[in-house]
């Protein structure tokens, strides 16, 4: 955060403070007159983003005020401040605010948050349909070698569908500091999908296509939310959750 960035503070009884360095003074506000402070101050040298602040125990009620004012004011660079950097932390705070003007990105929030979920959901189903038509269809095996090519591939996926549940879970059940307790599950995920699809590919039988499908639907669902996260600011308001010092 830069030094003149512009803050706004709601404190436990739903007061409004303005807090700032350099050239910004603060003090308790009228959320009535707040949109119009705002606008003074944002001279040249000032950051045009607002930080916006609320007592742990402040009510939503005294909250969206303060949201709305920074928004009349023409402010659309909000960034909510939170003391705890835990996932799930965030995506709360973004709920709560929950609005016309911040939706979709607390859409996309969630679908970051739950996509190795998603991904592990979607990969058991194909491999039930893959074990299913694998029971079904015994006769109809490819060549011995080709066929266990097809089968290895399943169990590479199912390899990379614990990694991803193993991510989620230990993800939601971290309520420290926000640090990801296993950094490398997900990647490790994303790896043996790739392995998974070079064995589908040079194998052949039951289960072949399934496998692939399964694959390609999982790299794609991940590949769409990192392209949405990177291009979110051309396709919505921008409000984001930042991490506030103790």
């Amino acid at each position: 955060m830069r030094e003149n960035a512009l803050q706004v503070v709601v404190s436990r009884d739903g007061s409004i403070f303005l807090a700032g360095n350099n050239n910004i003074r603060g003090g308790k506000v009228d959320v009535r007159e707040l949109p119009d402070i705002l606008r003074s101050m944002l001279l040249a040298e000032v950051e045009r983003r607002v930080y916006l602040q609320a007592d742990t125990r402040a009510a939503y009620a005294d909250v969206k005020p303060a949201l709305s004012a920074i928004r009349e004011a023409g402010i659309s660079n909000v960034s909510l401040m939170v003391q705890n950097n835990n996932q799930w932390t965030r995506l709360a705070t973004l709920i709560a605010l929950h609005n016309e003007t911040i939706s979709f990105r607390t859409y996309l929030f969630f679908a970051e948050v739950t996509k190795f979920l998603v991904a592990a959901i979607v990969g058991t189903l194909f491999l039930l349909v893959a074990a299913s038509r694998r029971r079904r269809h015994d006769a109809k095996l490819a060549p011995a070698k080709q066929q266990r090519r097809t089968d290895l591939s399943a169990i590479v996926l199912v390899v990379s569908v614990a990694c991803f549940l193993s991510d989620f879970l230990l993800n939601a059940l971290d309520h420290g500091a926000g640090v990801d307790p296993a950094p490398l599950l997900g990647m490790i995920g994303i790896l043996l999908l790739f392995g998974s699809i070079a064995f589908a590919l040079l194998g052949r039988g039951v289960g072949r296509l399934t496998i692939l499908l399964a694959n390609v639907s999982i790299i794609l669902w991940l590949t769409t939310i990192i392209l949405v996260s990177l291009y979110i600011d051309a396709l919505a308001p921008i409000i984001q959750v930042v991490v506030h010092p103790r």
